[in-house]
């Protein structure tokens, strides 16, 4: 899954999410949002503040 991540309507970063990454069962979109904005993080591309306004599209 493809998770691409917005701020004030402009691409600031864009991660592929593998299923192996996550862990339990299923996942849910929200997962595939949590590890993103978690690399996003570890990159330093998003803040805990830009978080806030942040807008997420999943694709495949």
């Amino acid at each position: 899954m493809i998770v691409d991540i917005f701020f004030e309507s402009k691409l600031v970063a864009s991660y592929t999410i593998n299923i192996g990454m996550l862990t339990g069962g299923e996942p849910l979109r929200s997962d595939f949002i949590k590890e993103a904005v978690r690399c996003a993080k570890e990159d330093d591309l998003l803040t805990d503040e830009k978080l806030e306004k942040a807008t997420f599209e999943l694709r495949r």
